[in-house]
């Protein structure tokens, strides 16, 4: 053994089996004449604790400063675009009108003002995810929602995709822009069916009121913040292939897809909603055992800014 103190962690089991973690600190020592290792067993659980809950607010730090920096570049952008679509789709407008009927020119102006359009489409996706969309907020009840767009629903995942719902019949209302959480829902069921692929598996997608405590230690994305309360929950899980935690800290970035390039905006949008809406988002998610995305909604009574 060298001379220089040596130190190493280590978890050891309590007489009643828990786990608990130990710093160890071996000397080497001489007493009457005699050469012997001390040896030092500090418990350092609380330590461990503090380490992680300062990690994890570190993580959350980062998240929240990168986020916020694409929400101010998108937004900005979305805005300037914007300002130039005006100017084409009015522009196209202005030759159609001015051409012929039968002018062969009209088909190349109509594919201007369609494109235009489709562009305008990825602005309002953008200025969604910079959480500066354009929202008109009412009374929305979230299982009645769900149910006007089961149709909608099934003709968006593949047919092997087994839909369950479960939504509780009585939900206080939230005040939300209707057209948006059909978004949510939309892209949320669209991700679950594309991890499931080929070969079969199921979607269930629930709703309810649930009690969120800020220090249960849950894995929140973009609502760290969120207030002691009650909150109407939509969740969308699946048993497809999961995703690791790699995967997990790219998801809600603009245009990432682990699927194939120009997927657009996807769940950043969703975040974007979520965010504009005072809400937040869970995520759990482990290779090979599905994913499982909550939303929280304040209550109509509970509204925070967003």
């Amino acid at each position: 053994m060298e001379n220089r103190p040596q130190f190493f962690e280590w978890r050891h089991l309590r007489p009643d089996g828990t786990a608990f973690d130990v710093e160890i600190s071996l000397n080497k020592i001489q007493f009457h004449g005699q050469d012997f290792v001390q040896a030092i067993v500090r418990d350092i659980t609380e330590r461990k604790r503090n380490e992680e809950v300062r990690n994890r607010l570190q993580n959350q730090l980062l998240h929240a400063q990168k986020f916020e920096s694409l929400g101010v570049l998108a937004g900005g952008i979305a805005h300037d675009f914007n300002n130039l679509l005006t100017t084409i789709l009015g522009n196209a407008g202005m030759i159609m009108r001015s051409l012929p009927a039968e002018s062969p020119a009209r088909k190349y102006a109509k594919d201007i003002e369609t494109a235009s359009i489709r562009a305008s489409e990825l602005t309002s996706q953008l200025l969604a995810y910079a959480g500066k969309g354009r929202l008109i907020r009412k009374p929305v009840r979230l299982s009645e929602l769900i149910q006007d767009m089961v149709h909608l629903i099934e003709i968006t995942v593949a047919r092997h995709v087994d839909l369950r719902y479960d939504l509780a019949p009585v939900l206080p209302a939230i005040q939300a822009d209707a057209g948006l959480i059909r978004q949510v829902v939309v892209s949320l069921v669209t991700n679950a069916s594309e991890a499931i692929g080929d070969t079969g598996g199921q979607i269930r997608i629930q709703t309810g009121v649930v009690h969120h405590r800020p220090e249960a230690g849950s894995i929140v994305y973009m609502g760290e913040d969120l207030p002691e309360g009650e909150y109407v929950f939509l969740e969308v899980a699946d048993n497809g292939c999961g995703m690791d935690n790699e995967t997990q800290a790219r998801i809600f970035d603009p245009f990432f897809s682990t699927k194939f390039t120009g997927r657009g905006l996807g769940l950043a949008a969703v975040l974007g909603i979520v965010r504009g809406h005072g809400g937040a988002i869970q995520v759990q998610s482990q290779p090979g055992q599905g994913s499982r995305f909550s939303i929280l909604f304040p209550t109509a009574g509970e509204e925070r800014s967003g």
